[in-house]
């Protein structure tokens, strides 16, 4: 993205699926955990293929580009080994959310040989003053295994939505939605929706087991900015006011939230890779953002099943969402950009979040 003649770059920006396993993700014997579903649909490693790209318009104020390919995994369900987790039987514990007949298989009959993709087609537009408008379509309805038609188990994704990595000069953070501690979609009454500052590196929540963590949810509003705040990134979802951006405040800014929002020091694929917190490493030079349109609860009615409630899983099916991405520089001779999104709106009161300890 560019403004005022400075770039930044977007790394690996993309459509994610996939989180790192909570411990509660882990729980469910013979390959029944959520965990190992994931893997069996090779969520944790997919290719983009098929790549196809074209302007759909061009004028003084911005620019059309539409993009479809799909995602598929590396190897085949069947190549994949059931993922190491804790069941009912190993633990010795019973829950009326437990694993129901062990004489089911988890699959259908064949499913694992079955080929599996997901198509994602976006419609970019880039307007004159920098922002960068992305309406997405991802249809996930051959993206996960087939369950056996006799199965209790319920199909469920991870998370849908978008995924980049931005240069760690970008630590300060500042968002509007739940805080100030960690929230999400199924654990998130204590939250209060507030405007709140932090650094990326005090995002990260320091469990014994490295896993998915520091979301918040119901975001409205999220940007990250450089010390002196000379340079800000900006996301928040709907689309942008009509054939340019010109405010950074979102159109519909009561309304529209991402349903969760992760900002990290360390990348997914080196916490879902992680067994103790000193095998994570920020050696990469990155800042890693989530920014989900849907996010999967985290459950925990107990932890050897997979037992998070019906309405806080994610169904296979088409998502459709919107986000606007915009890259701001202070104007020279100002003292640096103010914080929040306007002054139409800017907050009475802000929240510091303490460093980690």
């Amino acid at each position: 993205m560019s403004c005022a003649g400075q770039d930044v770059d977007l790394g690996d920006f993309r459509v994610c699926l996939y989180r790192a396993a909570t411990d509660n993700d882990r729980g469910g014997a013979s390959g029944s955990s959520y965990m190992s579903r994931w893997h069996k649909a090779g969520l944790d490693n997919l290719r983009q293929e098929d790549v196809q790209l074209e302007v759909t318009g061009s004028s003084e104020e911005e620019v059309g580009i539409r993009a479809q390919w799909r995602l598929r995994p590396e190897v085949i369900a069947s190549e994949v080994a059931n993922a190491e987790t804790a069941g009912v039987g190993e633990m010795g514990g019973a829950h009326w959310f437990a694993e129901g007949d062990k004489t089911i298989p988890v699959h259908a009959p064949g499913a694992e040989d079955n080929p599996r993709s997901t198509l994602v087609e976006i419609a970019y537009c880039v307007s004159r003053d920098g922002a960068v408008s992305v309406q997405a379509t991802v249809d996930t309805s051959r993206t996960l295994v087939e369950l056996h038609p006799k199965t209790h188990l319920k199909p469920s994704l991870a998370r849908v939505g978008l995924a980049f990595s931005i240069p760690d000069e970008f630590r300060g953070l500042e968002w509007c939605g739940l805080g100030p501690h960690e929230c999400y979609p199924d654990r998130k009454f204590a939250g209060e929706v507030g405007w709140y500052e932090s650094e990326a590196q005090n995002m990260h929540e320091n469990y014994i087991y490295p896993q998915e963590g520091g979301s918040r949810a119901s975001v409205r509003w999220v940007g990250l900015s450089d010390s002196d705040r000379k340079k800000q990134i900006v996301a928040f979802p709907g689309s942008s006011r009509g054939t340019g951006v010109q405010s950074s405040m979102p159109q519909c800014a009561v309304c529209e939230t991402f349903e969760a929002v992760n900002v990290s020091v360390y990348s997914l694929q080196n916490i879902d890779a992680a067994s103790h917190c000193k095998d994570l490493s920020r050696s990469q030079g990155r800042v890693f953002v989530h920014l989900d349109h849907r996010h999967m609860g985290v459950g925990g009615d107990d932890s050897w099943s997979p037992s998070v409630h019906d309405e806080y899983l994610i169904a296979p099916g088409c998502h459709k969402f919107s986000t606007v991405l915009m890259f701001r520089v202070a104007r020279a001779g100002t003292g640096g950009l103010r914080p929040g999104y306007g002054e139409e709106c800017g907050p009475a009161e802000r929240t510091r979040m303490p460093a980690s300890p």
